[in-house]
């Protein structure tokens, strides 16, 4: 299919990384807040929610890879929604603290992509 261009405009190549715009801290905040509510929201039907959580656990992964680029954070969020009872870890939040605090710093954990 032929791609269509205005004038005077080169075409653009795709980007080969499909991550979303440049997110605010705390867009990125919310977002991991929310992540974690979801993940979290299976203790409400304890029977359903070990089901919940295998089909939330790939999206939970793959959207904290999307925030975050960390491919260790990212497995984190999918082995803390798999394994029983560990929904209560609040995994995408702490990617964010690490990724916005001097902790990651002192841990040596979370290299910056800046």
């Amino acid at each position: 299919m032929p791609s269509f261009r205005f004038p005077g405009r080169a075409a653009t190549p795709r980007r080969a990384n499909m991550r979303s715009p440049k997110l605010t801290k705390m867009m990125k905040l919310l977002i991991s807040v929310l992540i974690d509510l979801i993940g979290m929201a299976t203790y409400v039907v304890p029977v359903l929610g070990e089901a919940g959580d295998f089909a939330w656990a790939p999206i939970s992964s793959l959207v904290v890879y999307q925030l975050y680029g960390n491919a260790v954070i990212s497995g984190l969020a999918l082995a803390e929604e798999l394994l029983p009872g560990t929904d209560i870890i609040p995994t995408a939040t702490i990617a964010w603290l690490l990724e916005n605090t001097r902790l990651s710093q002192l841990l040596n954990v979370f290299s910056r992509r800046r």
